[in-house]
């Protein structure tokens, strides 16, 4: 399905405070039409879909919450400009059956190893990411500056 696609942070029922912010600015949680939802109501498990630009990059992306929209997507801001899009694209968007991972491998920097607990750093952060496939680079802010 082909939808138009916008930054989370353009998405106008959205109040950008302290606790919600991280939900727009990290993740891969995106915001998708009510018509998904019809589409996938016998489906059991979660629902995770491939994101394909015109740029022919692709990533995945998980469910944040499905909304009245028509024909509209909202990915984190990140996503687009890791995409190569612009607010107002046409993006491809296609369901896709994931495995269960059952590895994941971390390269911290050294700065990072140094922080008082990094092991909750990272599952703290971890929250806001329905899925992760090989080769996903992902930043964590540890202070707000």
């Amino acid at each position: 399905m082909k939808l138009t696609c916008f930054p989370k942070s353009y998405y106008s029922s959205i109040t950008v405070i302290k606790s919600r912010k991280k939900m727009v600015l990290e993740g891969n949680k995106l915001i998708v039409p009510n018509q998904f939802l019809h589409s996938f109501q016998n489906r059991t498990g979660p629902l995770f879909f491939i994101i394909t630009a015109k740029t022919n990059i692709c990533m995945y992306a998980g469910v944040d919450r499905f909304d009245e929209l028509k024909d509209t997507v909202f990915l984190p801001d990140w996503m687009l400009e890791e995409m190569l899009i612009s607010p107002g694209d046409k993006i491809r968007i296609t369901t896709v059956a994931v495995p269960n991972g059952t590895f994941i491998k971390f390269r911290l920097t050294p700065e990072f190893v140094k922080l008082s607990d990094p092991k909750v750093i990272i599952e703290y952060h971890l929250r806001y990411y329905s899925i992760l496939s090989v080769g996903d680079i992902f930043n964590i802010q540890v202070l707000d500056t």
